[in-house]
């Protein structure tokens, strides 16, 4: 009986164990899934970020551009010459209108930086949950079996220096490791 119990308890151990070290390897590999998810996401966010900025960069430059020409014919109209301070006017805000359009350009720049380091940062955080749940995993594999042979040893050990007997009357006392029965 004691021998049934340790093989069935060895088969549960290692049912238990390869349960634990697959749900590991799962996790693993969620984890994988997820970075790589994140990094696609983090390379198209940024490149919808430069898109945007140059959308928004052309869209001002045209819009400026049309603005200085609509100022360079209502002072051409005003009969002043393009000298002097319209002339210094009309360098200032060229010089504005580029600040600006720099300004837009460098923004978007920034904001496509941070999309890749936020997916960096969920990759890393996905790689680093799958790894910790595979570690959990194989921790969980020793620990079950360790955990059964050391009830299958203490059930072996409690029957060893059990009296036995057989049904001729011999009595006698098992030194072994193994419980006798059917004596």
């Amino acid at each position: 009986m004691a021998v049934a119990s340790a093989v069935i308890g060895i088969i549960g151990a290692v049912v238990s164990a390869y349960g634990s070290y697959r749900q590991g390897q799962y996790q693993k590999s969620l984890g994988e899934y997820q970075a790589k998810s994140a990094e696609q996401q983090a390379d198209t966010a940024e490149q919808l970020a430069l898109q945007a900025g140059d959308a928004e960069e052309t869209s001002f430059k045209k819009r400026a551009r049309a603005q200085w020409g609509t100022d360079i014919v209502n002072i051409a109209k005003s009969g002043v010459n393009m000298t002097g301070s319209p002339l210094m006017v009309m360098s200032e805000i060229a010089k504005e209108t580029e600040l600006e359009a720099y300004s837009i350009r460098r923004n978007a720049q920034i904001n496509a930086v941070n999309s890749v380091y936020q997916g960096q940062l969920i990759s890393n955080e996905a790689k680093a949950t799958g790894n910790a749940g595979y570690q959990q995993g194989v921790y969980n594999t020793v620990g079950s079996l360790m955990q059964s042979g050391s009830s299958i040893y203490s059930s072996v050990s409690r029957n060893s220096g059990q009296k036995i007997s057989n049904s001729s009357g011999w009595t006698g006392t098992n030194t072994s490791s193994k419980k006798v029965s059917g004596w």
